[in-house]
C-alpha cells in the first residue's frame, strides 16, 4: 500500500508569495512600455508575457509544495521463515585492514557484500558474528534489515573483540577454528536449517579442519568467501607508508578450500557474488513461512519537485538576460 503524504502542510503558505514576483512583472513591464515607446522599440508578443506570468506562477506554486515537504508512504509486506536462521561472520584481525592504495579495505568490501547477501534473501532471520582468535555475537537472527545493516555498519570492527595475541609480533590474530562455536548455540532450538557465512581473507594461525566439520556436521551449512587480494597492503594512517611487517599470504585459498572440503560447505572469492546467493538460496531450501508486521517505508518528494522549479526559473532568467 502507498499514499501521499504531507509534512508540514502550513509550508505551502509559501507559495502565496507568488503575488510578489507578479507585482514587481507588472511594474517592470508598465515601465519597460514607457522606454519602449520612447525609443519606439516594437511590443513583446503577449505568447512571451503569458509566458513569463506562467513561469513566475509555477515556481511559486513548486516552491510552496516542496515547503509542504510531500513524502509518498508506503508499507512493504513481510514473511519471516520459522524453520531456517543464518549468520553472516565476518574476520576482524588486523590483516582485514589490508587493500590497494586508495581502494576499500578487505573488512569494508567484506560488509558490502554481506549487506547484498542479505538483501537477497529478505525472509531468512540474519545475525551477525565476528572473530580472530574467539567468535562474538553482535546480533542475534532478525528479520529486521535495518537493525541487521547498522549492526554491520557499526559494531564490526577491526580489532573488536581484541586478540590476546596482538602484541605478538611473529604469530597471527585469526583463527578459524573460533567458528566451530557458531553451530553451537547461535541458532534457536527450532531451526533445522542454519547456515554462516564467512568472510575472511583465509590467513589464519594453523588449525585442524576436522574440529571445525565436527561443528557443521549436522543441519549446520558453512559458505567461505575470501576476501583477499595479492596486491594489497596494511596502510599506515593516511600516507603512503605500509606496514613492513605485512604481506599477503596466497595459502590462506587452499587452507580455506581444505575447509569448505572438510565441512562439506563451499568457498568462493569476493568476486563471486551471485554464486554466493546462489549458493546460499540452495543451502536454506525453501520452508514454512509466516507474516509480520508491514515495514513502513516513505519517499521524500520534495527534491525532485524543487528540480522540476530549476526549469520555469531558467525561463525567467533567459527572458530577463534578453
Amino acid at each position: 500500500m502507498s499514499g501521499l503524504s504531507f509534512l508540514t502542510p502550513l509550508g505551502a503558505l509559501v507559495a502565496v508569495a507568488v503575488v510578489l514576483p507578479l507585482a514587481g512583472f507588472v511594474l517592470f513591464e508598465r515601465r519597460a512600455e514607457r522606454v519602449r515607446a520612447i525609443l519606439h522599440l516594437p511590443e513583446p508578443s503577449r505568447g512571451a508575457r503569458a509566458t513569463m506570468i506562467v513561469s513566475l506562477t509555477l515556481i511559486a506554486a513548486l516552491l510552496g509544495v516542496a515547503a509542504a515537504q510531500p513524502v509518498l508512504r508506503r508499507t512493504t509486506p513481510r514473511t519471516e521463515r520459522m524453520d531456517a536462521q543464518a549468520y553472516v561472520v565476518f574476520d576482524v584481525s588486523r590483516s582485514m585492514e589490508a587493500r590497494r592504495a586508495g581502494g576499500r579495505d578487505r573488512l569494508e568490501r567484506a560488509k558490502r557484500i554481506a549487506l547484498r547477501v542479505r538483501s537477497a534473501l529478505p525472509d531468512i532471520p540474519f545475525g551477525v558474528a565476528s572473530f580472530a582468535i574467539f567468535a562474538l555475537p553482535h546480533l542475534f537472527p532478525t528479520s529486521d534489515a535495518q537493525t541487521f545493516a547498522a549492526t554491520v555498519r557499526d559494531a564490526v570492527r577491526i580489532g573488536s573483540p581484541p586478540s590476546p595475541n596482538v602484541f605478538s609480533g611473529s604469530e597471527r590474530t585469526t583463527d578459524l577454528s573460533a567458528i566451530s562455536i557458531l553451530a553451537n548455540g547461535f541458532f534457536a532450538p527450532h531451526v533445522t536449517r542454519g547456515l554462516v557465512i564467512v568472510f575472511t581473507d583465509g590467513e589464519s594461525n594453523q588449525f585442524f579442519a576436522g574440529d571445525v566439520a565436527n561443528a557443521y556436521r549436522h543441519k549446520i551449512r558453512l559458505i567461505l568467501v575470501q576476501v583477499w587480494d595479492p596486491q594489497e597492503r596494511i596502510y599506515l594512517g593516511a600516507g603512503d607508508a605500509t606496514d613492513p611487517g605485512y604481506r599477503p599470504d596466497p595459502a590462506g585459498s587452499a587452507d580455506l578450500a581444505a575447509l569448505a572440503l572438510a565441512t562439506r560447505g563451499d568457498v568462493f572469492s569476493e568476486q563471486e557474488l551471485g554464486a554466493i546467493i546462489s549458493r546460499a538460496r540452495a543451502d536454506l531450501g525453501s520452508g514454512p513461512t509466516r507474516r509480520l508486521s508491514s515495514e513502513p517505508g516513505r519517499t521524500p518528494l520534495a527534491p525532485w519537485i524543487l528540480c522540476v522549479a530549476f526549469v520555469p526559473l531558467g525561463i525567467v532568467l533567459r527572458r530577463r538576460n534578453l
